[in-house]
């Protein structure tokens, strides 16, 4: 849970909010439970906006090579 608010959230910090888990413990009731594969595009695709879709400055960002990013945006759909 930790992981993946980090991945797809939008501040450099995490709060309860930010998480899966209401204050009382509970699950949150979700009709869509993202996949890794989800959690993957939509973090390329947040950084391919920020580096306005430069795809040497998100291979570094994302840590991977440009070729495998290439894979990974066709693999997803995700247009240059």
């Amino acid at each position: 849970a930790i992981e993946r608010a980090m991945v797809i959230g939008k501040k450099s910090e995490i709060s309860l909010a930010d998480l899966p888990l209401n204050p009382d413990g509970q699950k949150k009731n979700s009709t869509h439970a993202l996949t890794l594969a989800d959690i993957e595009k939509e973090h390329i695709q947040k950084v391919f906006k920020e580096v306005d879709g430069n795809v040497t400055r998100a291979a570094g960002l994302l840590g991977i090579d440009r070729v495998t990013l290439y894979n990974k945006l066709k693999k997803y759909g995700i247009k240059r």
